[in-house]
């Protein structure tokens, strides 16, 4: 596995990157072709690991995710879910408490007052019974702006989970993650797994993401084109990350596919 993440990295065409200056002569249609997200997402940052026994948890369509190997976390004698974004569909917290266990602790936030759609979660697992199974909180993930807006390191830390480790961090939030990626890693909490899909077409900002993912020594196990509601501008990718150990990356150094790394790379088509 590590000579295929050796061998994938750096896992970028450049001559697909937006960041491009410099490059006098080349037809403007050539030229803007990486600014555009089906160009840019069909050519750039694919899948660098596999895990042996990935599984679909939730349903078909939007709203299910791919878990690298969720028997591992059945295993587990404890389990630490956070899901942001809901919009009242808890078709993934039922699927993760029903195919992986009902000890996994399930947080998810979202906007909504959705309460009572996660309250029916327990209902159905419990046989009626008023029990609950996950763990609604009607905040927003951002910077700290209470009480709309939190943190994940507010979050981690009025929860009392600091020096744990999420199991799976699923985030679809309809944009926030462009403006929230980059306060994840300080909460004093692991991210083990993370379920994101980028949306609204930001191509700018797509090769500095994916390059704060390698620098906290994530690799991609999947990805998936949301082709459902497709049009100018609009394109949604799924992705799926998995932490690893540091000693796994020893002896390599990962080229940067944000601006701050194109001096050296050689552009060509």
């Amino acid at each position: 596995m590590k000579e295929k993440v050796k061998d994938m990295s750096p896992n970028f065409n450049p001559f697909y990157l937006p960041f491009r200056e410099g490059r006098s002569g080349i037809p403007p249609r050539i030229y803007n072709r990486p600014k555009k997200p089906g160009n840019f997402y069909q050519n750039n940052y694919e899948p660098d690991f596999v895990c042996q026994h990935e599984r679909r948890i939730g349903k078909l369509g939007d709203g299910g995710k791919w878990i690298c190997d969720p028997h591992r976390i059945s295993h587990q004698k404890d389990c630490l879910v956070y899901s942001v974004g809901s919009n009242n569909d808890f078709s993934f917290e039922e699927a993760v408490l029903d195919k992986i266990g009902h000890h996994c602790e399930i947080h998810t936030f979202d906007f909504g007052n959705y309460l009572a759609g996660a309250n029916k979660v327990g209902y159905r697992l419990h046989n009626g019974v008023n029990k609950t199974a996950v763990n609604y909180h009607q905040i927003g993930l951002g910077s700290d702006d209470p009480p709309r807006f939190k943190s994940l390191k507010t979050v981690v830390n009025e929860l009392g989970h600091n020096n744990r480790t999420v199991d799976i961090f699923k985030i679809d939030c309809e944009g926030c993650e462009w403006a929230t990626a980059k306060h994840w890693f300080e909460a004093d909490i692991t991210l083990r797994q993370i379920q994101i899909e980028l949306h609204q077409s930001k191509v700018d900002d797509t090769p500095r993401f994916f390059d704060m993912m390698y620098e906290n020594k994530y690799v991609i196990t999947h990805k998936e084109s949301n082709i459902e509601f497709t049009g100018p501008g609009n394109v949604a990718i799924e992705y799926a990350f998995l932490k690893l150990a540091p000693e796994f990356f020893a002896g390599y150094v990962r080229e940067k596919g944000g601006p701050e790394g194109l001096n050296s790379l050689h552009l060509s088509n």
